[in-house]
């Protein structure tokens, strides 16, 4: 049997990354680019703890430019609020505003909707052993050369 995991595995990530985004452009009022939609979503799950914009930076391993781009114009849709950190005079802290909070309430519906989808028909032991392979696979490229 030949090995096409790469190649499978490039196709279904590129499957899964139209189904992201043709989900997460389904509000009409959605005025939002993908990266837009990432990083609300990134700032919604590290709520507890502030996030800066080099944070960002290395989540996305995006430029400083394209990140103070994003959050400007998240900022200027009023979806977040930068302000001056008070514990570190030097960095900014990002924080959703409800307009944010609410885009990603509706983003999570659809991501579990999403989810539900790509998982239905299939047995929680397949899902199980998927997650266990991707995880070895990480494994080995993270120790490939």
């Amino acid at each position: 049997m030949e090995k096409t995991v790469i190649k499978d595995i490039w196709r279904f990530n590129k499957g899964v990354r139209i189904k992201i985004e043709q989900n997460l452009s389904v509000d009409p009022n959605n005025d939002l680019s993908l990266i837009q939609c990432l990083v609300l979503v990134m700032l919604a799950c590290r709520s507890k703890e502030r996030v800066g914009a080099k944070e960002l930076q290395e989540i996305f391993a995006l430029s400083k430019a394209t990140i103070s781009e994003t959050l400007s114009a998240l900022e200027n849709k009023e979806y977040i609020v930068v302000t001056q950190s008070l514990k570190d005079k030097r960095r900014n802290d990002i924080v959703l505003t409800p307009k944010g909070e609410s885009y990603v309430r509706n983003a999570h519906r659809r991501f579990n909707k999403l989810q539900e989808s790509l998982v239905a028909d299939i047995d929680e032991n397949d899902v199980q052993t998927f997650k266990r392979v991707l995880e070895k696979m990480g494994e080995n490229l993270r120790r490939a050369k």
